[in-house]
C-alpha cells in the first residue's frame, strides 16, 4: 500500500493557502494549512508531513527560525520557501539552512504540481534504493553463515523472513553449539 503524501502550508495568506490546498488535495495529496510558525511547528510534529511550504513573512516567529526548527525535527522533511519579498540573500541563507527550493509569489501552480510529483517521485525512488541497498546487504551477510543441516537451513530461511521485520527474536540452542 502507498503512502499518501503529506503535506504542510504555512503561510499568512489565505489565499495561497485554499488555492495550494485544493490543487494539492486534487492530485491525492493530504494537506494541512496554518497561518502561523507557532500553529505550522505543532501541526509538523504532529503529522511529520514529508513536504512544508513555508512563507518568509510571517505572523510572530519569521520563515527562516521556522525552517531551522522544521530541519532540527526532521532532516528528511523537505521545506520549499515561498515568499512575496524575495531577494538573494534570503534565498541564499534559506538554502544553506536545508531548503529544498525557494520559490517567489506570484507563482503558477502547475509549477508547483511539478515541483511536489518531482519531490515525491525523488523521494520514493530514495526509499526504494535504500530497500535494495538494505536487501542486497542482509543477503550478502547470510550468505557468511555456513551450514548444511536441514535444521541450519531453516533457521536461516526464517532468519530471512524476519531480518526486514521491528520483531525480537530469539534463538535457543544446546550449549555449546554455537
Amino acid at each position: 500500500m502507498t503512502e499518501r503524501g503529506k503535506i504542510l502550508i504555512i503561510d499568512d495568506e489565505e489565499t495561497i493557502r485554499f488555492s495550494l490546498k485544493t490543487a494539492l488535495k486534487a492530485q491525492g495529496y493530504e494537506v494541512d494549512v496554518a497561518a502561523d510558525a507557532e500553529s505550522g511547528l505543532q501541526i509538523f510534529e504532529q503529522k511529520s508531513p514529508h513536504l512544508v511550504f513555508l512563507d518568509l513573512r510571517l505572523p510572530g516567529e519569521d520563515g527562516l527560525t521556522a525552517l531551522k526548527k522544521v530541519r532540527q525535527s526532521d532532516s528528511e522533511a523537505a521545506v520549499i520557501i515561498i515568499t512575496a519579498y524575495g531577494d538573494t540573500m534570503s534565498a541564499v541563507t534559506a538554502m544553506k539552512d536545508g531548503a529544498y527550493d525557494y520559490l517567489t509569489k506570484p507563482f503558477e501552480l502547475d509549477e508547483i504540481l511539478i515541483l511536489v510529483q518531482k519531490f515525491f517521485a525523488a523521494r520514493s525512488l530514495a526509499q526504494q534504493a535504500e530497500i535494495y541497498r538494505y536487501q542486497q546487504k542482509s543477503r550478502l551477510e547470510s550468505e557468511r553463515f555456513i551450514a548444511s543441516s536441514p535444521a541450519m537451513l531453516k533457521i536461516m530461511e526464517e532468519v530471512k523472513k524476519v531480518a526486514a521485520t521491528e520483531a525480537t527474536v530469539l534463538i535457543q540452542g544446546e550449549t555449546g553449539t554455537g
